[in-house]
């Protein structure tokens, strides 16, 4: 039965079949799509004005990914719910109405997997944001990311098998096959299974975490991002390396970032003829520079003359700085080598050829 409105599409085009759609169902699906988009974008905007999605992302509450994600989910489903609603109206033949019915099932589906997962997101969001004073590093960069993807990979493999239920497939044999086929799948995915069990070593073995810098065989760098599959390295030479967790069981890593102290040893050459007095002058002035510096660990700072050279005498230098950094780190290297000059240039010790300063009187 054809609705009043038809009346007024020319007789040329009413009946006109294409595709096996007359031409005034065409039409109306034309008009369908318009009005779809349309209530998508109203009911999109509403809804995320009601939560306060952009006042969230504003605060950083929620990040700008979620927020879209959230939104253009909701506008799909209620697109997709409208064409549910009103396909039946247009009496399709039956392979068109097939076709749209097999379209509208995925749409539907998806758009709630969608939802889901990204109702998700704005909840590690918040989670994260609210509870960022309590949190450790560790579950900040590491143990959330990983669940959250995880989450969102177990939420899109439900949707896909509900598709495949709403479809009329029988996923009990379904899932029977890829019991039967289970050796197969787990030959064929070797590498992702020894990918996913390298993510969850990290999480329980926890040799690093996000920002440290680590020194894997030959890759040297700072881990920028841990993922289920991969961790990604970020060299001093600004190139990104990947690597696959796999690799991270069996691998010896040296975690610089781990270090409880910086130590900073060097081999300072003093120069040119020195008096006894002046050369136990420099030391115990450097010793009294070290003893001032806050970031030195007393007990085990050291400055002696060692060994002599054919151009005059060697004295070792060993401090180990109690830093956090590598910035911190070069800070402090660079107030122990001043005060150590100065405490040469005062007592008229010249270090590794420098001219050296009038001896006190």
């Amino acid at each position: 039965m054809e609705p009043a409105w038809v009346e007024w599409v020319p007789e040329g085009m009413r009946h006109a079949s294409v595709l096996g759609i007359e031409g005034w169902q065409w039409i109306a699906l034309g008009a369908l799509m318009v009005a779809s988009i349309g209530l998508g974008l109203i009911v999109r905007t509403v809804l995320g004005a009601v939560i306060g999605l952009r006042r969230r992302i504003k605060t950083q509450e929620i990040s700008v990914g979620s927020g879209r994600g959230v939104k253009r989910s909701i506008a799909l489903l209620t697109a997709s719910l409208l064409w549910s609603a009103a396909l039946p109206t247009l009496h399709l033949a039956q392979n068109p109405a097939a076709f749209f019915h097999t379209v509208l099932t995925i749409a539907v589906v998806g758009a709630v997997s969608w939802l889901v997962a990204a109702a998700w997101e704005v909840a590690c969001d918040v989670y994260a944001h609210r509870s960022a004073e309590n949190l450790s590093r560790r579950a900040t960069h590491l143990v959330l990311p990983l669940v959250r993807r995880f989450v969102r990979f177990v939420i899109f493999v439900i949707g896909g098998v509900s598709v495949v239920s709403s479809l009329g497939y029988d996923v009990s044999a379904l899932i029977a096959g890829l019991g039967i086929g289970g050796v197969a799948l787990a030959l064929a995915a070797k590498d992702s299974v020894e990918n996913l069990f390298g993510s969850l070593t990290i999480v329980m073995d926890m040799p690093f975490q996000v920002g440290d810098w680590i020194k894997i065989e030959k890759v040297d760098g700072v881990v920028e991002e841990i993922n289920l599959r991969s961790t990604r390295v970020r060299t001093f030479d600004d190139s990104l390396i990947t690597l696959p967790n796999s690799n991270l069981i069996k691998a010896s890593v040296e975690n610089m970032g781990a270090r409880r102290v910086r130590r900073f040893r060097a081999s300072l050459l003093v120069t040119g003829a020195v008096s006894d007095a002046q050369l136990e002058g420099f030391l115990t002035a450097g010793r009294r520079a070290l003893a001032g510096i806050g970031t030195v660990r007393q007990a085990d700072a050291s400055l002696a003359a060692f060994d002599f050279a054919d151009n005059g005498l060697r004295v070792q230098l060993t401090v180990y700085l109690e830093v956090a950094t590598a910035d911190e780190e070069l800070r402090n290297r660079e107030i122990v080598i001043l005060a150590l000059l100065k405490a040469a240039a005062t007592n008229g010790v010249a270090l590794g050829g420098a001219a050296p300063a009038a001896a006190p009187a």
